[in-house]
């Protein structure tokens, strides 16, 4: 029997076979990093002790008692601290693998109300996911950011294509809960809004006339509303402008990866200039597109964002490429189907495949999980912990109460959870002079890697009683092995822990 064989736009393909294509977007969760990032180290004693102790003014995991901190991501450690509690290691990557899944619905959710195009958005998620996952799905409070982000973008959406004031009462919710779980990235909530009062605005230059989007003092009144309720956090406006006294620091942004402008000698910033290419040669190649203003403005915003820092690529990522999806809004795709009607045998084949589908998501995500909670050591040590193994054996010895310990920037937090106080941890903006108060100690500690402050005057300034060395530290490292007041107890390709002698 001849079977008639016909084109569908497959924007209008069966339910069964969208579902399949919607669940493929999560297979980027394999790249997702299954190991705890750093920084977990001083948000899991942080959130501990906001639960036993209330918001803390002054620093309690370093030796510098007396300066002033905001912890800019008090909720996020709460969150943290509690499922690390309960669940250990393997409940915060389960966490990750959470909000990956919910970042993954919100975005193609959201390329889809701007595009309306199916395939176009399922390709622009399929494809971002795995950057996404792979650099930006770790233990760390921007896993919130970008699921809030997402939902304002949304809401402003909806409003601008219902005409409906309603959906703009969810910002100021959204406000409320970013500045309580990564206070330092609050203003990003005003900075994506600019787009859309942009287009709010009626201009006419000569011939150039903006029609406006929607109502400019509805979203002026949503941006009040955004900075009032902002205002609701332990450390009030504090925490609004924390983003001014924390970024912008050469020393800083030398130190941190992540903060270094996007380029092409890391695999990272290949893939991404790649990306863009594309992108660009796709636009060229079908002409037909067009985009509104909100959105070209988004392109450009974010895009500018991506290439200053490494960091800003994730928000490339949530405002620009459903931005792009508008362009190729048109664009249809014809797969051939059959007229011949739907058996039992071939619905049920249909299921099955569906199933089987979802099993292999749900077992690729438990074995990755599970790998990370209870595998074996890798030969190479390639955590703090297990490299820092070896001058802990040594340092737990001895007595903390009496210990003047000195850490540096990587190692200070993974000593701070094990109940030291050292000089400095990864907490980089709150030894600015800046934030608190007391003491440029980053600028001190930069100093002294690079050898422009002379390391004896700086070991009598605070009289340590042990230095834990990392091997890039080499001013400081080579200056201890020839000083004869402080002796070498411990050292191998990671650290060096040296002692002063009584």
């Amino acid at each position: 029997m001849n079977i008639e064989k016909k084109k569908t736009n497959i924007n209008n393909a069966p339910r069964w076979f969208k579902a399949l294509m919607l669940l493929s977007v999560f297979v980027g969760a394999v790249l997702i990093n299954t190991e705890i990032d750093a920084d977990m180290f001083f948000m899991l004693p942080t959130g501990k002790y906001i639960l036993e102790n209330g918001f803390p003014v002054t620093d309690f995991l370093s030796m510098h008692s007396s300066m002033d901190i905001i912890v800019q991501q008090w909720l996020s450690d709460i969150i943290f601290y509690g499922i690390y509690k309960i669940l250990g290691e393997v409940g915060l990557i389960a966490l990750v693998f959470i909000c990956f899944a919910a970042y993954s619905v919100l975005i193609f959710k959201l390329c889809r109300l701007i595009s309306s195009n199916f395939f176009i958005s399922f390709i622009a998620v399929f494809i971002s996911n795995f950057y996404v996952a792979n650099l930006f799905m770790q233990t760390r409070p921007q896993i919130f950011t970008y699921i809030i982000i997402i939902c304002e973008l949304l809401a402003l959406e909806y409003y601008i294509k219902t005409k409906k004031a309603a959906y703009l009462a969810v910002l100021p919710v959204l406000s409320v809960l970013l500045v309580n779980l990564h206070c330092s990235m609050w203003l990003m909530l005003l900075v994506f809004m600019l787009p859309y009062i942009v287009q709010a605005i009626p201009i006419k230059i000569g011939k150039i006339k903006q029609e406006p989007c929607c109502k400019l003092w509805h979203l002026l009144i949503t941006a009040i509303a955004v900075v009032l309720c902002g205002l609701i956090n332990p450390y009030g406006i504090k925490a609004e402008l924390y983003l001014f006294s924390s970024y912008g620091y050469e020393e800083i942004n030398s130190l941190i990866g992540e903060m270094q402008p996007t380029n092409l000698t890391e695999p990272y910033g290949i893939i991404f200039f790649a990306l863009i290419g594309l992108v660009v040669i796709l636009c060229i190649a079908y002409k037909k597109g067009s985009f509104q203003t909100h959105h070209a403005l988004l392109i450009l915003g974010t895009l500018v964002l991506a290439l200053s820092s490494y960091k800003g690529i994730a928000y490339f990522f949530i405002g620009a490429v459903p931005s792009i999806t508008y362009y190729f809004k048109d664009k249809q795709f014809m797969i051939e189907s059959s007229n011949k009607p739907q058996s039992l045998k071939d619905k049920k084949k249909r299921t099955a495949l569906i199933g089987s589908f979802c099993a292999l998501l749900c077992v690729l995500a438990v074995t990755v999980v599970s790998t990370q909670g209870g595998s074996e050591k890798q030969a190479e040590p390639t955590t703090i912990p297990e490299m820092a193994q070896g001058f802990m054996e040594y340092l737990e010895k001895e007595e903390k109460e009496n210990m003047v310990l000195y850490a540096g920037f990587n190692t200070g937090a993974y000593l701070e959870f094990n109940g030291y106080k050292p000089y400095l941890d990864a907490r980089a903006e709150l030894f600015l002079k800046d934030n608190n108060h007391e003491f440029d100690y980053f600028s001190e500690y930069c100093s002294l890697v690079n050898g422009s402050v002379y390391y004896k005057d700086f070991l009598d300034k605070y009289g340590f009683t042990h230095l834990v060395v990392e091997g890039k530290e080499a001013y400081l490292l080579n200056s201890l092995q020839h000083d004869s007041d402080y002796e070498l107890i411990y050292s191998d390709e990671y650290y060096s822990l040296f002692e002063k002698v009584q």
